[in-house]
């Protein structure tokens, strides 16, 4: 797999959970960029930048939760597709409910394992790092492009 091509927003205002992530993310290959309040990371998803959103659900100005919400009802495929993966400390079936209400694509749950991360990588992004959804590929269609 090829992480170099893959653009992540990490949504998370605890400064050692940023360390630890990143520091995981970039060993993997993975370009990160960081969110430190959902006020800030919904500017930042409007750039249709990213490959994949890991978004913390207890994050400051707006929850994960609702921001998830405001992304999704934004108009436009990329908002409606672009994969926001909840990456929380809280059990993972209490979590659920909240992630599947919300519109989130998939869960993450801290401490996390490197091998658990690249299972995300992998589930969410093809070989060359391009976005994957419903399988195929969101540049393949001609209006949706990514900057």
């Amino acid at each position: 797999m090829n992480n170099q091509n893959i653009r992540l927003l990490l949504v998370e205002d605890d400064p050692l959970n940023q360390m630890v992530t990143t520091n995981v993310l970039k060993r993997l290959g993975v370009t990160v960029t960081i969110a430190r309040t959902g006020s800030e990371a919904l500017s930042m998803i409007t750039t249709k930048a990213f490959h994949l959103i890991l978004m913390d659900l207890f994050i400051p100005v707006i929850d994960g939760a609702e921001l998830t919400k405001r992304v999704r009802a934004l108009d436009d495929f990329y908002f409606k597709s672009v994969p926001i993966i909840a990456f929380t400390a809280c059990d993972e079936k209490d979590a659920w409910i909240s992630v599947h209400a919300s519109g989130m694509t998939d869960l993450l749950t801290k401490p996390f394992g490197v091998a658990e991360m690249k299972n995300i990588l992998m589930k969410y992004t093809n070989p060359e790092g391009v976005l994957v959804t419903s399988g195929q590929s969101m540049y393949s269609e001609g209006t949706h492009k990514y900057r």
